[in-house]
């Protein structure tokens, strides 16, 4: 295969709207309060979420014993957002988790 040289190249700009993809009737102020507004903490809104439930063994754990746990780990390009983060308790939240991510 040849893909050398590149002769022509165009890039195309377009406004792009992720909320509207999630909320197709979002209007004004809906914007400036997501799904986490009211939250202090990414880890306050996955208590709420997920009932202070840790992700391998559905048991509930007092906050303190939960971590947040990401699903696609950093480093393979996974994000910070809620939905690649899980609660773990401090049982379940191991190497073993880290071994593959």
């Amino acid at each position: 295969y040849m893909f050398l040289p590149i002769t022509n190249l165009v890039v195309e700009v377009t406004p792009f709207d992720n909320q509207k993809l999630l909320n197709p009737d979002i209007q004004g102020w809906q914007y400036q309060k997501g799904k986490m507004y009211g939250f202090k903490t990414i880890k306050d809104y996955l208590l709420a979420r997920d009932n202070y439930r840790d992700a391998l063994d559905g048991r509930q754990y007092p906050a303190s014993q939960l971590r947040v746990h990401h699903l696609v780990q950093r480093k393979d390009g996974g994000s910070n957002q809620p939905d690649n983060l899980v609660l773990l308790s401090d049982i379940n939240h191991n190497q073993a988790n880290h071994n593959n991510g």
